[in-house]
């Protein structure tokens, strides 16, 4: 049951993926030039600097109850996804983290090229690089289990587009809400 309900929130967090693998287009501002600003999100539980006009998604299920934010700026996406559920998870973090990264992998049709442990505070996770090279992405990935909250943070971009500066910047942004 558990492993539905990631599979859900994974196919939820790809619908965003792939609108916004579609919707590609040009742009010529500088990394510097790009405007951040902090994006406090007391529905999702978060708290991440975003830029540009973000897309707010919420979705509630009979199990959980998924906020969902992305945006794209110089020719980069991101995602940013909580899932609350209705029940703790914490006796089975390590299993989720895994079906969640080998879940949304399967999905994008991307091969896993970097995989490692992380902690977000003291929130456990897991983060994969990982190759797309049918679609010509790069992507890198971060999942977080706390308590009852279920975090994705992701960026991707074509391989001549990625900027790791800024995806590092976006991701060291990201917290979690208690």
């Amino acid at each position: 049951m558990k492993k539905r309900l990631i599979i859900i929130f994974l196919l939820v967090s790809c619908i965003g993926f792939s609108q916004a693998n579609g919707a590609q287009e040009s742009s010529e501002q500088s990394v510097a030039k790009v405007n951040w600003n902090t994006l406090k999100s007391e529905s999702g539980k978060f708290e991440v600097a975003i830029t540009g006009v973000i897309s707010e998604q919420p979705l509630d299920k009979e199990k959980t109850s998924t906020f969902k934010i992305s945006f794209d700026a110089d020719n980069m996406y991101y995602l940013v996804s909580s899932t609350k559920h209705k029940s703790d998870l914490e006796s089975s973090i390590d299993e989720l983290l895994e079906v969640s990264i080998s879940t949304f992998s399967e999905q994008v049709k991307g091969t896993i090229s970097n995989r490692k442990e992380v902690f977000l505070e003291n929130t456990k996770g897991l983060y994969a690089e990982m190759d797309m090279t049918e679609s010509g992405f790069k992507l890198e990935y971060y999942v977080y289990m706390r308590g009852i909250y279920q975090y994705q943070v992701v960026v991707y971009a074509t391989y001549a587009s990625y900027n790791s500066t800024v995806a590092n910047r976006f991701f060291k942004s990201f917290k979690t809400l208690d």
